[in-house]
């Protein structure tokens, strides 16, 4: 049912309202055999369920659902201290600290000085005798949130983050949008890391297709803004365990992901 759905998606990809017939005429014609009779109308079901499509009547488009950016952090945190997020990121479990930053702690100084999460990693070189910190300042917007603004807003971060992240549902019915923003981190060294957003069981959000589509570029903080930021950011208990690793502890099996 799933290669059924996203040809259904597929069809509709532009956003236009179709009648009901010319839709099963078109993805009968891209699927390249009759539709399933039962499968068909189920695939429609769901779709409608998940709110990736509506229907009114004769007349189906379209749609994507939105959610407050404070219910898809979860599935956020969830994902950044996932295997497919350290592998990409680089980063070892035993050296590495994840800590929600959107609220709680000082408050910050400046406009934009709060990024939703933020990873702090000790790093090791092969060859260097000298350890040194990174942190990735992790910034998410919900569809409505995400725009060119968006990304200055993640730039703002590298006055204390070392990498910055733009997360952000992937739109494909806003695809001019989507594509500023991905020239725009481009173009300012900001990561973007998108996903697919759809409804889940008890009209939760469903998150899929998680997929880094810019990599950033390292900045260089003035380490006194960076020492501050984990002064007012991050709780007691993360600070203690990070000077622990920075003098050469590394704390293996320890997960250090911190709300």
């Amino acid at each position: 049912m799933e290669d059924l759905e996203r040809i259904v998606l597929e069809v509709l990809s532009d956003g236009a309202e179709q009648s009901l017939g010319e839709l099963e005429t078109r993805t009968m014609k891209a699927l390249g055999r009759k539709l399933p009779e039962d499968l068909y109308p189920e695939t429609l079901e769901t779709l409608k369920a998940r709110r990736l499509l509506s229907i009114t009547g004769e007349k189906v488009k379209r749609s994507e659902p939105d959610f407050p950016e404070r219910d898809l952090e979860a599935g956020i945190e969830t994902f950044i201290s996932s295997e497919q997020a350290v592998t990409h990121l680089r980063l070892e479990r035993g050296s590495t600290i994840w800590q929600k930053t959107a609220r709680g702690g000082r408050a910050g100084t400046g406009t934009w000085s709060r990024p939703d999460f933020t990873i702090a990693t000790i790093r090791k070189r092969k060859y260097d005798p000298v350890r040194h910190l990174d942190l990735i300042a992790l910034e998410l917007k919900n569809v409505a949130g995400s725009s060119v603004v968006a990304v200055h807003e993640a730039l703002a971060h590298t006055r204390f983050a070392h990498y910055a992240y733009l997360v952000c549902p992937r739109s494909h019915l806003n695809a001019s949008v989507q594509r500023a923003v991905r020239e725009s981190c481009s173009q300012h060294g900001i990561g973007l890391l998108s996903f697919d957003l759809s409804v889940g069981s008890g009209n939760s959000p469903a998150f899929s297709a998680f997929r880094f589509e810019v990599d950033p570029r390292r900045q260089a903080p003035e380490p006194e803004l960076v020492d501050n930021y984990i002064d007012d950011r991050f709780d007691v208990e993360s600070q203690e365990r990070l000077s622990r690793i920075a003098g050469g502890q590394h704390d293996a099996g320890h997960d250090h992901r911190k709300s």
